[in-house]
């Protein structure tokens, strides 16, 4: 959630203020990405968090009248509760293509072995555990 108050507090917009913060961090992904790697996760819950964001009054008769659910929003986690590590996670949709990518990225950082995988037997999970790791 973006808070004001911080730009409140300097008198700045917002948006300038997270424009700056990604911009300060983007050089730092590729150096959390290439540390992570190679590790020994031995389980992997996976889960996924819906929720609804409504379109603003401005946007809500276009919203209505299309019928899109555009206003869905959902984020697929991986955790590694040996570590104590929220492993890398996907912001999407709730569809197989979410799924996939989830555990794509999983298979990145984590080392050569399957971790043990739990989950709320989402369908699309079986079918990701299958397009990464093969039979």
């Amino acid at each position: 959630m973006r808070d004001r108050a911080p730009a409140r507090s300097v008198e700045g917009d917002k948006e300038t203020g997270w424009a700056w913060l990604h911009r300060g961090a983007s050089p730092w992904r590729p150096v959390l990405w290439s540390c992570w790697h190679d590790l020994p996760v031995s389980a992997c819950p996976l889960d996924e968090w819906g929720s609804c964001v409504p379109p603003k009054a401005a946007q809500l008769p276009g919203a209505t009248s299309s019928g899109a659910p555009s206003g869905d929003a959902w984020v697929w986690i991986a955790f590694a509760p040996g570590w104590r590590l929220v492993l890398p996670g996907v912001r999407g949709q709730h569809n197989q293509a979410g799924a996939d990518v989830l555990l794509a990225r999983v298979a990145h950082v984590t080392d050569a072995s399957i971790p043990w995988f739990t989950s709320d037997q989402l369908p699309a999970y079986r079918h990701a555990l299958l397009n990464t790791y093969g039979a």
